[in-house]
């Protein structure tokens, strides 16, 4: 597969919106998505890239949260170009930011990649929101989550968790980037009481 370890940061992130091709994720087709409903973040561990380590689990007992999960390869991976389809997705959660906020919610990016790349992506991106690395994958081994195996390492299949009492209120696997936000935004709305989203949450 195509390495891109030789681009520049900005080059890294610098290409346009597109649906991914396995829009139909296999996190859908098994069932995952729905399985995980309910489900208490577990008290995991992760560093986060420019402070101190984080106890996800009790942070999400504290905080809701918007939890988005990314694969962070630095090169194509499962039919897309994961740099520019992570950059999108960071890009997206960071302009959204204010909006979750006032309802209530804050964003976390969490990947199997290096903290190192995760500070490249932070300044690429200009990402104000936290991001976690779990390179163990830990989450996925005590959630279940979706993972795929690609260039002889294990990657997080992209997926949205929204966070509420430090459980998994909704889950969604992600088509488009992009759009991953407005997803769980209409979510909130829809189950806060707030009139009309206009979003399509399926």
């Amino acid at each position: 597969m195509t390495r891109s370890a030789g681009r520049r940061p900005a080059e890294l992130f610098a290409c346009a919106p597109r649906l991914v091709p396995s829009c139909a994720s296999t996190a859908r087709k098994s069932g995952v998505v729905e399985g995980l409903l309910g489900r208490r973040i577990p008290p995991v561990v992760l560093q986060e890239c420019c402070c101190s380590p984080l106890n996800l689990g009790e942070f999400a007992s504290l905080f809701s949260l918007v939890l988005y999960f990314y694969a962070g390869s630095p090169g194509s991976l499962d039919g897309e170009d994961a740099p520019c389809m992570d950059g999108i997705q960071h890009r997206a959660f960071r302009d959204s930011g204010r909006e979750l906020s006032a309802l209530g919610f804050q964003a976390i990016g969490v990947s199997s990649q290096s903290g190192r790349a995760q500070r490249q992506a932070v300044l690429a991106n200009r990402v104000g929101h936290r991001l976690l690395s779990d390179p163990e994958l830990l989450l996925a081994q005590q959630l279940g989550l979706p993972t795929f195996k690609a260039d002889g390492a294990w990657w997080y299949q992209r997926l949205v968790l929204l966070i509420t009492g430090g459980r998994v209120a909704q889950a969604f696997s992600v088509c488009d980037p992009a759009r991953s936000p407005a997803q769980a935004i209409a979510w909130i709305l829809i189950h806060s009481g707030w009139p009309d989203a206009g979003v399509d949450v399926s």
